[in-house]
Formats: structure tokens, C-alpha cells, sequence
């Protein structure tokens, strides 16, 4: 298991990885929109 070969990757299937690949990126796309939110709203009371 130490090298990635093409036959590994088939063996094991690349719907899992990208799946766990999407995933995170859903996750990280999510929190920005959350942060990004949540400052526009402190920004707002703040300065209302």
C-alpha cells in the first residue's frame, strides 16, 4: 500500500475519493458562506 498504482486505484474505486473529495469541498464552500454571513451580520449591528 505504500505506492499508488492505476490497477490500486481501479481495485479500489474513485466514487469513494471523490465523493470524500466533494464532501470537503461542500463542507469548505458552506463554512465560507457561514463566515461570510455571519461577519455581514456583525458588520450590519455594529454599524446601524
Amino acid at each position: 500500500m505504500d505506492t499508488l498504482t492505476p490497477q490500486l486505484l481501479l481495485e479500489v474505486g474513485f466514487v469513494p475519493a471523490i465523493l470524500i473529495v466533494g464532501g470537503w469541498l461542500y463542507a469548505g464552500v458552506l463554512a465560507l458562506l457561514c463566515v461570510y454571513y455571519a461577519l455581514l451580520c456583525l458588520v450590519r449591528w455594529v454599524t446601524r
